[in-house]
């Protein structure tokens, strides 16, 4: 400790005895050379631009979002993970370390995977048991669950549009988005209808977001 606090005295002590050997106009009452000066302020500067350049960097949209999306696929891949682990993996306990690791709410956390499984895996018996086991361990009571039903499928209808039935004068790229939308509307209510999965709580409003009547 002693040794390593000389060696620092002795740098301090050159590099004060280099700084006053060098020729030379002074900086104001300092014994900093003018010669010294100027490039230590261009340094000086140099990292100035370059700490705020990181900053705007760091906080630009385009980060924000780059963030977002790898947050959303640790947390899709942990669910996933957890749901092949079987037994009793998917706990409240599991999924608040999630939010923890993630800094999502539960909402959140049930919202992304649902949205995530419609998108990305087939809509089978084995998915909706899977998703109710994870509505489940959530602990979210119905009108929590069906205001999640219900922001997907406002983000849904923001997306691709509303439901149509009568799709004739649509090109065929228009046909296929709103296939697609009708298959989603299919598939969010149909979760809305299991008793296991939302008890038909007041507040869905489902078929209306997407346009459908009876």
């Amino acid at each position: 400790m002693g040794s390593s606090c000389e060696k620092a005295l002795d740098l301090v002590e050159f590099t004060g005895s280099v700084t006053q050997a060098i020729p030379g106009p002074r900086v104001g009452q300092s014994k900093l050379p003018w010669i010294l000066a100027v490039p230590l302020a261009y340094v000086g500067v140099s990292f100035v631009i370059a700490l705020v350049k990181t900053v705007k960097k760091f906080n630009s949209p385009k980060y924000k979002r780059k963030k977002l999306v790898n947050k959303n696929a640790v947390l899709c891949k942990s669910i996933d993970e957890l749901l092949q682990n079987g037994g009793n993996a998917l706990e409240p306990s599991a999924l608040k370390d999630l939010m923890q690791k993630t800094g999502f709410s539960m909402e959140d956390i049930l919202r992304k995977y649902i949205r995530y499984a419609l998108n990305e895996k087939p809509f089978n018996p084995e998915l909706v048991a899977s998703l109710i086991q994870l509505r489940k361990a959530s602990v979210l009571d119905d009108s929590q669950v069906a205001e999640i039903l219900n922001e997907i499928s406002r983000r849904i209808v923001r997306e691709k549009g509303p439901v149509v039935m009568d799709m004739s004068g649509y090109s065929e790229k228009g046909f296929k988005r709103k296939l697609a939308v009708q298959t989603l509307f299919g598939k969010v209510f149909y979760l809305s209808e299991l008793p296991e999965f939302c008890s038909r709580d007041s507040s869905l409003i489902v078929k209306e977001i997407f346009g459908v009547t009876e």
